[in-house]
């Protein structure tokens, strides 16, 4: 046993095939950490489309142009504007648009207790404003789905 252990202490504390393996190990390790944890940067928000009830009821591009269909009032303000979107039964939920900085907030909702969609705002592609009791939802439109609108 003695003599199993001290040739043990003589040899090389690494050999070429541990060092390998844990080469190996360390490069799945970064592709797994570069693909799962290392997010992509997201869109930046170029517009927004309003829709209730699955039909859109207005749209907004930072360009200029935007569409307002019936139930929506625009109310202009410093650095950006605000929407009233009004529904039947009292239902009415206020956006404020920051053309400035490129953001969206909802200020007020008179959906439930709690109101919980006015803790949302939309700072890029992709992300979105729900209110559920209302059937509001607004996305923020990046540069992959400027198409999916028709702005008149």
């Amino acid at each position: 046993m003695e003599r199993n252990f001290d040739e043990l202490k003589k040899g090389k504390f690494f050999k070429k095939f541990d060092l390998i393996i844990y080469f190996v190990l360390l490069v799945v390790i970064l592709c797994l950490l570069f693909v799962f944890v290392i997010k992509k940067e997201s869109p930046s928000l170029k517009g927004i489309k309003i829709e209730r009830d699955n039909q859109i009821i207005y749209s907004y591009y930072f360009s200029g142009k935007e569409k307002i269909e019936s139930g929506v009032i625009k109310t202009e303000a410093k650095d950006g504007f605000y929407l009233k979107i009004v529904g039947s039964s009292e239902e009415e939920n206020i956006l404020f648009v920051n053309v400035k900085d490129r953001k969206v907030t909802m200020k007020k909702a008179n959906c439930s207790l709690n109101a919980d969609c006015t803790y949302m705002k939309i700072t890029k592609g992709g992300e979105k404003i729900v209110c559920v009791p209302h059937g509001i939802i607004v996305h923020g439109l990046g540069s992959e789905n400027l198409g999916d609108i028709t702005v008149g």
